[in-house]
């Protein structure tokens, strides 16, 4: 998928679960790229909306930085960018939804959305229209 196609994968995703997705069992609260609730719902970060179920099992539980996941795959997970470009793009999509201040609900969709629109900007991208 190439950038456009990145950032509305990961807007459209973290809007429609509508909340973090952040380990609180895990004793400091952390972002994970995918975890199932108490609940059964799966949650996944900005990021973790882009990488696919057999990427996810290479990452063997572990999760490492954004930048880090352009090292640790041979093939790219944002086409059509160099790896410098590919690595800043992908931190920079993390801290979107790690960065936001409220775990859930309207506070969390504002300002994840606010965070995601500076992103476009900054990259010369478009938010979807229809979320």
């Amino acid at each position: 998928m190439n950038k456009q196609e990145a950032f509305d994968k990961a807007w459209r995703g973290v809007v429609k679960q509508g909340r973090k997705s952040r380990d609180e069992r895990s004793g400091n609260g952390e972002c994970c790229y995918k975890l199932v609730d108490g609940n059964g719902a799966e949650l996944r970060c900005a990021v973790g909306h882009l990488l696919t179920d057999e990427q996810l099992v290479q990452l063997g539980g572990q999760n490492p930085s954004a930048r880090a996941l352009a090292a640790i795959f041979a093939s790219p997970i944002v086409e059509g960018v160099d790896r410098r470009e590919e690595q800043y793009f992908l931190h920079e999509l993390q801290k979107c939804h790690d960065n936001v201040g409220h775990l859930a609900g309207p506070q969390f969709i504002k300002e994840f959305k606010e965070r995601m629109t500076d992103l476009a900007a900054d990259c010369g991208l478009t938010v979807p229209a229809d979320v």
